[in-house]
């Protein structure tokens, strides 16, 4: 290949892993100001509105709403309803009312308005387990001592 193509590739590839880090360093700051942290996913969705229907994604989770990656992506500001399917759950959850705050290209953030109770119970249970495993995974990263699970005792002696 000519090596002036080469050049303009490799100078495209460079920007486009710039815009990426860019983004990625944008959407920690934005993390660490928020009052509910958010957690990795890849739950399949089904989302939609008076007048379309669209699928995706969801990318990442929290209390409050999620971001989502999508076929259709909806208006900034639109209300629409939102089925999601965490892999690990054997029914969906039901977001009965949920608003796009922001889009870019095509990921969009949502903001949970009515969830089911049930739902609503199931996702705070999710949210505390991740939020552990999160924090034990820091602590094991920073050389703090952390707990050897598999050498703790499976029950303690009752004294007599």
């Amino acid at each position: 290949m000519n090596p002036v193509a080469l050049g303009l590739i490799h100078d495209l590839d460079r920007s486009a892993q710039g815009m990426h880090r860019e983004r990625e360093a944008k959407m920690d700051l934005l993390n660490a100001v928020r009052n509910h942290p958010r957690f990795p996913t890849q739950w399949p969705a089904l989302y939609g509105g008076d007048d379309f229907v669209g699928q995706g994604t969801i990318l990442d989770v929290s209390l409050m709403g999620c971001r989502l990656a999508g076929t259709m992506p909806p208006e900034r500001g639109i209300r629409l309803n939102l089925c999601l399917y965490p892999s690990h759950r054997s029914t969906e959850i039901y977001v009965e009312e949920a608003r796009v705050k922001w889009i870019t290209d095509e990921q969009f953030g949502i903001e949970f308005v009515k969830v089911r109770t049930k739902d609503l119970q199931w996702l705070i249970g999710f949210l505390d387990r991740a939020e552990r495993r999160n924090s034990f995974q820091q602590m094991a990263g920073t050389g703090i001592a952390t707990p050897d699970v598999a050498s703790m005792p499976l029950a303690l002696p009752v004294g007599e």
